[in-house]
């Protein structure tokens, strides 16, 4: 591994916060803006005002062919939303409409519907599909939604309601839950990380799980409805891009090159008007604290999700890891891990890859898998580093032994999916991570092999599906002609 401290290359590799959540996104809109239910008043900005409640949304049920008991387990999914702290969002039930023939709640009728499909469910809504929220109405001056509606596949699938799970069938009350996240504008997550979270886009078959918010979901619905400035959550920041930047030394006679091209994506971002002018500051940070070079400045807004900026290397920055936080007005802040790596000019960036891709194992047996390095510098040893991204809910982050090693082992004692991932370091830089699922089940009757099978090698990226999954659709059609589609596997 060849080192030079005279020209570093800076890069971003992606990671991910604990949590996230997302919000609905239009780019039909100002500036990208996302879509707000209405506030009571003419709106004068895209986000409602804070402190004061929106509108209740007021909803109407078409369940009259639903088996008896489903519409008031869906309307017990309205006080799950409404009972956040800190956050001020109501959901009435209005009464009874007929949707007879269906098409006739579909098209802008004015009224929030929702609508249980016994039989003869639309194709344009897709036939594997769980279940789809529209939006129907929305003010394109400000973002506000005046109208959203929700169909239920109730001839397509098994489902069930009450506190006994079916392993054959899904789970009503927790798929309602989730569309009315939708209502609420917020959107889907596809990226396994926050798998945790009601919003994450996939849902097995008896799983109910998804009937209780996390604190994602919550800080989604408090970002949106928020009572104060101080309920806002704290901004989040999932990925950086940039190019490759050069800088110097001052022995190289060149003080630095200033890169102005640095996209921030994230969430919970806090704008201050119409016009998106950022409140916000942005540190580069080192080993837990404020560095002064790089600096960060020149913060700008580049639409809803985004953030622009200007990191200057005007003074020599060492090589090592920086991380970028972010910090609201309201004080929180929020921090990209291990964002941000100096390298040297002449070191290859390594490379890591786990030799399986989903297996199985089985409850109380060590499960261990192995991760291939590669340092195209070679031939110096590299080091690893293990972490458990995903584990299932209710159950506790089972610990990995030599999780600094080449491999690894952990003991899983619920059954359920998990997720690994590694990253190799070279001492400089560390590469882009790799990962795997596994499927612990039950032990295997006697005689019967255990343990993982081993596969090909697999990179895990966000939104991989997992057990037995069905997708739910949400669809945005402007006005009723025209439909922009997005497929949901809810969890």
């Amino acid at each position: 591994m060849r080192r030079s401290l005279l020209i570093l290359t800076f890069f971003v590799l992606f990671s991910v916060p604990a949590w996230s959540f997302q919000m609905i996104f239009d780019q039909n809109l100002p500036n990208g803006a996302y879509y707000y239910r209405p506030v009571g008043q003419s709106p004068s900005t895209i986000k409602p005002t804070i402190g004061l409640a929106p509108s209740s949304v007021e909803i109407r049920f078409d369940f009259s062919l639903a088996p008896a008991g489903y519409k008031e387990a869906v309307q017990g999914a309205f006080s799950t939303w409404e009972s956040v702290p800190g956050a001020t969002y109501t959901l009435r039930d209005d009464g009874d409409q007929i949707c007879t023939p269906m098409i006739g709640c579909y098209i802008n009728n004015g009224m929030n519907n929702l609508i249980w499909v016994p039989s003869n469910w639309p194709s344009f809504f897709g036939s594997s599909s769980l279940a789809i929220t529209t939006f129907e109405q929305m003010d394109y001056s400000t973002g506000a939604v005046w109208e959203t509606d929700i169909y239920f596949n109730g001839g397509g699938f098994k489902w069930f309601i009450g506190n006994t799970p079916d392993p054959d069938g899904y789970d009503l009350v927790s798929t309602a839950t989730h569309e009315l996240g939708h209502v609420a504008c917020l959107n889907d997550i596809y990226d396994y990380h926050f798998y945790k979270s009601v919003m994450y886009g996939y849902l097995n078959q008896g799983d109910m799980s998804d009937r209780i918010l996390t604190d994602d979901d919550m800080d989604g619905l408090r970002f949106l409805y928020p009572n104060t400035e101080a309920d806002l959550p704290a901004p989040g920041i999932t990925v950086i891009s940039t190019d490759e930047l050069h800088f110097y030394n001052t022995a190289a006679g060149n003080q630095g090159e200033i890169y102005n091209y640095v996209v921030i994506e994230g969430y919970g971002f806090i704008f201050t008007n119409l016009s998106q002018s950022a409140t916000i500051e942005t540190t580069i940070w080192q080993n837990g604290s404020p560095v002064s070079a790089p600096l960060a400045g020149n913060l700008a807004f580049n639409d809803s999700a985004h953030l622009q900026m200007t990191i200057d290397f005007s003074q020599y920055p060492a090589t090592g890891e920086y991380d970028l936080v972010v910090t609201n007005p309201n004080g929180k802040s929020g921090a990209l891990m291990r964002g941000v790596q100096a390298n040297a000019p002449d070191n290859a960036q390594p490379t890591v890859s786990i030799t399986a891709s989903t297996v199985e194992g089985y409850i109380g047996s060590a499960f261990s898998m192995c991760a291939k390095g590669h340092d195209p510098d070679g031939p110096s040893p590299l080091i690893y580093q293990w972490t458990m991204v995903e584990w299932p809910k209710g159950a506790s982050a089972p610990s990995l032994i030599n999780s600094d090693q080449k491999c690894v082992t952990f003991t899983p004692t619920v059954g359920g999916w998990y997720a690994l991932e590694v990253a190799a370091g070279d001492g400089i830089v560390w590469s882009a991570t790799d990962g795997m699922e596994i499927k612990i089940t039950p032990q295997p009757p006697s005689g019967s092999e255990g343990g993982g099978r081993r596969g090909c090698g697999c990179a895990m990226t966000g939104g991989q599906p997992h057990g037995t999954v069905m997708p739910l659709v949400i669809i945005f059609p402007l006005w009723y002609l025209i439909r922009r589609r997005l497929i949901l596997r809810h969890h």
